[in-house]
């Protein structure tokens, strides 16, 4: 499900779970496991984070997710904010290589990244979805949103609820405003998140 390869001074960390790279329970808690492991084994150069195929990773697998037990469900809201806190203490610069679309926690993961590098394609999505098929956000990638993305672009509802997002941005068009982030006044001043990614 996850490849490591060293490349002089380089790990490059791909997410292989076809057909999208979903996050189950396994895969998820196999990430959390490997950075650890380089968090004790530090890549001199750095860490390439991105995923096997044309995407980079859609994110929670939602079939896997509503098959798991209430224990499992608990397992995996707690693995992702171990995981994400695992990525977020590599003490190496981590790149995501964003090959194809990040989507829920595929986006938070990319968020996670010191550097983005995003393919320039007009069909690339980014963006958050497991909220709308009801899938609540651990407290990690909530904190990690609010820290990565700029204020009104997401919505945290009360905990009985799943947090919600703004927009999918997609493609060139990934500005909050629906343009081309390289035409918009307010990208190149740095408030979007485009402007980030």
């Amino acid at each position: 499900m996850i490849t490591v390869e060293e490349h002089t001074g380089v790990a490059v960390v791909c997410l292989a779970r076809p057909p999208v790279n979903a996050l189950d329970l396994s895969m998820i808690e196999e990430l959390e496991s490997i950075f650890a492991h380089l968090a004790n084994a530090a890549p001199r150069i750095g860490v390439v984070l991105t995923g096997a195929g044309n995407t980079f990773s859609a994110g929670v697998d939602t079939k896997a997710f509503v098959s798991y037990s209430r224990e499992e469900r608990r397992r995996m809201v707690l693995a992702i904010t171990r995981m994400t806190a695992a990525l977020l203490a590599l003490p190496c610069p981590v790149i995501a290589a964003v090959n194809g679309h990040a989507l829920g926690g595929g986006f938070v993961l990319m968020l996670c990244c010191d550097y983005r590098l995003v393919a320039d394609e007009d069909a690339l999505r980014l963006g958050l979805t497991e909220a709308r098929a009801g899938v609540h956000f651990p407290a990690g990638p909530i904190a990690i949103m609010k820290h990565e993305m700029p204020e009104g672009l997401y919505v945290v509802q009360p905990r009985r609820q799943p947090a919600r997002s703004g927009p999918t941005w997609v493609g060139r068009r990934s500005c909050e405003q629906g343009t081309d982030p390289r035409e918009c006044d307010r990208c190149r001043a740095g408030p979007c998140l485009a402007a980030r990614v």
